[in-house]
Order: structure tokens, then C-alpha cells, then sequence
């Protein structure tokens, strides 16, 4: 499973590219927009923080990758959205 920055904001968990661009088109209002998807690297992972509340307290927080197991350990189905810089 691959985390992806499909935009500025947003980031999806699927297999593939084409698959979490798909699933964003359909499911979050970007229909015919041009996504610049990109693929997240090992380092993106454990480096990138998805905050449990909106403080932003590093003590409420996990990696993405640590998120991404939680997710694949509670049988998520994918692809999915993954996180949001907006709140």
C-alpha cells in the first residue's frame, strides 16, 4: 500500500497512482481536474506527522507510516483519503 499527495492539501493510500487518482476524481469533487499525484517516498513516510487533533502537539501525533499500519491493520478498504492539511 503507497500514501500519494494528490494536492496541495490532500493525500490518498491505494495501490496504485491511477487507482488513487481515479478514486479522488470520483469521490472528492475533482472530477476532470489535472492531479498532480505524487508518490510519497520511504523518507516522506517517516518523516511527514498526521496529528490525532487540530493542535499540531507532537505528543498527538503520529508518521504517515505509522497511520498507514493502523489503517491496514483495521481493515481499510482502499484506496482511501489519507489525510488533509486543512481542517
Amino acid at each position: 500500500m503507497k500514501v500519494f499527495n494528490v494536492d496541495e492539501n490532500d493525500w490518498y493510500a491505494g495501490e496504485t497512482r491511477e487507482e488513487v487518482e481515479a478514486y479522488a476524481q470520483e469521490h472528492a469533487d475533482m472530477q476532470g481536474e489535472e492531479l498532480g499525484i505524487i508518490e510519497l517516498t520511504p523518507e516522506d513516510m517517516e518523516t511527514l506527522r498526521f496529528y490525532i487533533d487540530e493542535d499540531e502537539d507532537e505528543e498527538d501525533s503520529i508518521t504517515f507510516q505509522e497511520r498507514l499500519d493502523e489503517l491496514i491493520r483495521m481493515d481499510e478498504k482502499f484506496p482511501c483519503f489519507f489525510a488533509t492539511s486543512e481542517y
